[in-house]
């Protein structure tokens, strides 16, 4: 049987009858399924002892019955191979494997969890509220780690071709992009988009590539103009990319911005307000860059041991406290500065009592203050500028709206609210990385699996299952 061709059928012959079983044949294999039952057993069950074994096992009031318990005329068993093909068994089951493995992908986990955990489940959920044979059927259900990984990788291709799509109905479209090494060392490019739809402007994940060799600018620009060629996007309708600064994005000649304005110059370039935020903390005032040191330390000695730790629970539990634990601080980000040292100050409060140990406490409330009144004033005005401020959403549904009556005004709001104020999501995805990529699963190819976990498009599930030719099993 071709594999091309071949397709799950009910075979009628005495030969399987006389065991109690028909079968069903797909990519050249038979599988035996029980009459009683409906349970589909391995190919490697083909064997007399081993069909007898499951009515002795599992239906013992009909283990050997004669022949004319289990022969059906073969007009009645073509009757019900025309019924078979007509309800589209097949196409539910090929539909329920699609599902099964985007909620596996959409909750990072590995592609093993829907054989090994999610099938059984409702197979066990299914028996309990209905009966056995329902929940036999769910046993057709195509859901190996091979058959998931081939689904996720058909769910992301279609999500891309979705964005792909939507980037040449529009003809413009901003771009943020970064890369990060994940748990096996390998570089990661990740690209965002955001694209003008009917309702608003749209952010949808366009590429994650690894860098097999270095990350330069001329590299990452080398990827993503290949994936432009293949998809046939053209750099004039990009308006603006957005990065992080770092010398492979914006160096003079071989950054990766300059490749880009290369074949169209009018690209702007923005700088990630999350990474101005880093620089902007480097040439903070004397008085607070001591005060956090100190806070580091304290929080350090805290929860680098485990009795410590417990410990302060305990204390922030006798004193009725908010919170039971102090906060480790990112260091790209200002903003989770802020937040450690007001955990820490509000700790404070509560443990008046122990404030001549912390001899900084006036200090530190002091030099919240300031540095909040001068963050965009003095040292730091080199790093903002207010033409760059983030887009609203509130703002781009309006214009949306706008355009679809005035569509050269509204055409000419929407270029201008296009550009990214940050490298956010790709922020987002590198933090489902970390959970995709993980030291079980170092060898695991991150493209599939990232671009389908943080996309925020529906896949086209029955153009995908139109596709196949045959189920696997």
């Amino acid at each position: 049987v071709s594999r091309k061709t071949a397709r799950p059928n009910r075979k009628y012959s005495e030969d399987y009858l006389q065991w109690g079983f028909y079968y069903i044949e797909s990519d050249t294999q038979q599988q035996p399924v029980c009459v009683i039952c409906n349970e589909v057993l391995s190919n490697q069950c083909m064997k007399p002892s081993l069909l007898q074994r499951h009515f002795i096992t599992k239906q013992k009031d009909h283990n050997r019955k004669p022949l004319s318990f289990f022969v059906r005329s073969k007009d009645e068993f073509l009757k019900q191979q025309t019924v078979f093909r007509k309800t589209s068994v097949p196409d539910k089951y090929l539909q329920a494997s699609y599902v099964l493995s985007l909620l596996a992908a959409k909750q990072n986990k590995p592609h093993t969890v829907v054989e090994k955990l999610v099938l059984p489940s409702a197979i066990e959920v299914v028996s309990i509220m209905f009966d056995d044979k329902i929940a036999s059927v769910l046993k057709s259900i195509s859901c190996s780690d091979n058959t998931v990984q081939r689904r996720i990788k058909d769910i992301s291709e279609d999500l891309i071709q979705q964005v792909v799509e939507k980037i040449i109905a529009a003809k413009e479209f901003s771009m943020q992009l970064d890369e990060s090494t994940d748990i096996s060392g390998e570089a990661q490019l990740v690209v965002f988009v955001r694209v003008p739809d009917s309702e608003n402007i749209i952010e949808h994940i366009l590429l994650c590539r690894p860098l097999p060799e270095r990350t330069t600018g001329e590299e990452i620009f080398k990827h993503i103009d290949d994936f432009f060629r293949e998809h046939d996007i053209l750099w004039l309708w990009c308006i603006s990319i957005c990065s992080d600064g770092a010398a492979a994005m914006t160096g003079r000649t071989t950054g990766f911005i300059a490749r880009a304005r290369q074949q169209n110059n009018s690209i702007v370039s923005s700088h990630c307000i999350l990474h101005r935020h880093a620089l902007a903390s480097k040439r903070m005032s004397e008085i607070l860059h001591e005060t956090l040191n100190d806070a580091v330390k304290i929080i350090n000695y805290i929860k680098s041991h485990s009795l410590n730790a417990r410990l302060f629970r305990q204390l922030c539990q006798e004193i009725s406290s908010d919170h039971k634990t102090l906060l480790f601080h990112t260091e790209v980000r200002w903003l989770s500065r802020g937040k450690v040292l007001m955990r820490i100050f509000e700790l404070l409060c509560r443990l008046g009592y122990l404030a001549d140990v912390f001899k900084k406490l006036n200090k530190l409330n002091v030099s919240l203050h300031n540095e909040r009144c001068r963050r965009y004033k003095g040292n730091t005005e080199s790093y903002y500028q207010p033409s760059e401020e983030a887009p609203f959403g509130i703002l781009t549904e309006f214009w949306s709206q706008v355009r679809k009556e005035h569509d050269e005004l509204g055409a000419k709001a929407i270029t201008a609210l296009l550009p990214f104020g940050w490298t956010y999501l790709c922020e987002k995805a590198f933090s489902s990385m970390t959970s995709i990529k993980t030291k079980p699963r170092n060898c695991l190819y991150l493209e599939y699996d990232l671009v389908v976990s943080v996309s925020t498009l529906s896949p086209r599930i029955q153009e995908l299952m139109a596709k196949k030719v045959h189920i696997s099993h």
